[in-house]
């Protein structure tokens, strides 16, 4: 049993550990990149926007649209102020 386990175990080392020691001290930023996230899919929703379209109307690729709205994207302060022209809302707040 302990044989067949094995084969089935990859030799090479993972950088699972290092993922999740990583995820966790960036939890405050991909909360803030998952409120962003849920901002731009409403918008779309009530736009009848695509992702492709959206992509388009920012002048970026499908796949960085994929990112933001996944939540998973480090957004500078040009593309949350592209969005928000393109969007026509607010993701900055400024005190």
């Amino acid at each position: 049993m302990k044989e067949k386990f094995q084969t089935l175990v990859s030799p090479e080392k993972t950088k699972t550990y290092q993922r999740i020691k990583n995820r966790i001290a960036n939890k405050p930023h991909l909360e803030i990149s998952q409120a962003i996230a849920i901002k731009v899919l409403d918008k779309l929703d009530e736009l009848g926007w695509s992702q492709k379209e959206f992509a388009n109307q920012m002048s970026v690729s499908p796949q960085q649209v994929s990112k933001i709205v996944r939540g998973s994207e480090n957004l500078t302060l040009e593309s949350l102020v592209k969005i928000e022209k393109v969007l026509g809302i607010q993701l900055l707040v400024l005190a």
